[in-house]
């Protein structure tokens, strides 16, 4: 899936894939907002798949997504166009 398209009537979660740092964060989209979970606007770094799982579980989302990084992709000549750039994320829908 190139391109995530949020139900605006669903709370949605997004987990992200920290590339360097082996964690995730997990963003929470329900309407027009939006929010990471932890503290103080700072996201919370989960240690594992699991574990952010729990958190999609606690702050209530419907369904959520696993956004694995594209930056180590190897670049060609279809990704070169400026006008259609490559996505930055392959989204995977996850069960919780």
């Amino acid at each position: 899936m190139d391109e995530l398209k949020l139900k605006p009537n669903k709370r949605v979660a997004i987990i992200y894939s920290l590339d360097d740092l082996f964690a995730y964060i997990v963003k929470i989209c329900h309407h027009k907002t939006s929010y990471y979970v932890g503290n103080n606007n700072q996201p919370e770094k989960f240690g594992n798949i699991g574990e952010a799982k729990k958190a999609c579980r606690t702050h209530k989302a419907e369904e959520a997504y696993l956004a694995l990084s594209n930056s180590y992709q190897e670049l060609d000549s279809t990704t070169d166009d400026p006008n259609n750039p490559m996505p930055r994320y392959d989204y995977q829908k996850v069960t919780f």
